[in-house]
C-alpha cells in the first residue's frame, strides 16, 4: 500500500530530525 509506505517514511523522517535535534542539544 503506498500511504503506508509513505506514512512509514514521514515517521522515519521525523524521528530522525528528533535524533538530529537531541543530538545537537546533547551536544
Amino acid at each position: 500500500d503506498y500511504t503506508a509506505i509513505r506514512e512509514d517514511i514521514m515517521s522515519r523522517q521525523s524521528l530522525i530530525s528528533v535524533m538530529i535535534s537531541g543530538w545537537r542539544w546533547f551536544r
